[in-house]
Order: structure tokens, then sequence, then C-alpha cells
């Protein structure tokens, strides 16, 4: 339950930054679109069907991988709304929100990894770091 409530929500992002970025020319087919549609609908295609697989070793690898994929998410969106003006602030503003209670949700977990076992948390956070990759690196093309 608690995955398809995030998975709708995260859907939900994808919508609402994919009709702005329709609605103002940032996707579109046109010469000056930033992204042309196609190349943006194929690389969609691939993205789904391929997936992004993150394989954590354990659970402390994936808090601390998804406690930094958060934090780094919401920092983002929260700078795309300001590089889109005050219609992109004003859309941004809501997706930059619910990221910022997913980073605090997995910040949370992380720390109590740490209260639990700080060595074994603290090598995971390390491993993160080092092979830190954003999910879409590999799966979406262009």
């Amino acid at each position: 339950e608690f995955a398809h409530e995030w998975t709708a929500e995260e859907d939900a992002h994808g919508v609402i930054m994919r009709d702005f970025a329709l609605g103002t020319g940032v996707i579109g087919s046109e010469e000056q679109a930033i992204i042309n549609h196609q190349a943006y609908h194929a690389g969609r295609v691939q993205q789904l069907r391929t997936g992004t697989d993150i394989n954590p070793t354990n659970l402390q690898n994936a808090f601390a991988y998804l406690s930094l994929q958060e934090d780094l998410t919401r920092e983002a969106h929260y700078k795309s709304g300001w590089l889109l003006g005050a219609m992109g602030k004003s859309i941004m503003g809501p997706v930059t929100g619910d990221e910022q209670n997913h980073y605090e949700f997995y910040r949370k977990a992380l720390e109590a990894s740490l209260a639990v076992d700080s060595d074994g948390t603290l090598v995971e956070l390390n491993q993160v770091y080092k092979h830190f990759d954003m999910p879409g690196k590999d799966g979406i093309p262009n």
C-alpha cells in the first residue's frame, strides 16, 4: 500500500512537470523547443521498459541512497522552479514540498539506522556517496 501511494505521488509529479513543459514549449516539435518531443517520448518509453534498479545491498545502504537521492531531487526541483519564473515556482513549489517530505522520511530512517549500528551505517553512507548516480542516469537517453 505504501509503495502504491508513493508511486502515485511520483507519477503526479511527472505529469505536472511534463504538462508544464509541453504547455510552455520546453518540450515540443518546434526548433525553439529545448527538448524535442519525439526524443523525450522515446526516452520515457525506454525508461519505463527498463526501469531503474538501485540494488541496495542492505537496508542501511537503501536508507543512505534514498536520503541523498531525495535531497538532491528536492534541490533540483526547487532550482528548476526558480529558473522557470513565477509560473515555474508555483508549479514546482508543491513538488519540492513533497520531495522535502520524502527526504525527511529517509533522513529519519537513516538517523535510526545510525543509532542501531553507527559503524555499519557509516560504511554504507561512504559507499553510496562514492558511487552515487541519480535513478534516471542510465535509463533515460539524451
